[in-house]
């Protein structure tokens, strides 16, 4: 069961807590790739980037989920 209420603690947070949620999960990514391929330098400095863009892309999403969507017309070139 789900209701609307949120937690405490979370109002206020918003797309700036979820932002550095995801940035903190980037640098974790690029730290375990970084490793792998033998770069840690360079993973750790895209990692952050990499986590940013995607969240920015994911909250994006999410945003436009509730809209509705324009219907296409019929217009030429």
């Amino acid at each position: 069961m789900t209701n609307n209420e949120t937690p405490r603690g979370s109002e206020g947070a918003g797309i700036w807590m979820n932002l550095g949620v995801w940035i903190v999960f980037g640098a974790a990514f690029g730290v375990l790739v970084g490793t792998v391929f033998g770069n840690l330098a360079l993973g750790t400095a895209l990692g952050p980037g990499v986590g940013l863009v995607v969240g920015l892309i994911f909250i994006q999403n999410a945003s436009r989920r509730g809209r509705p969507v324009d219907p296409p017309t019929d217009e030429g070139p």
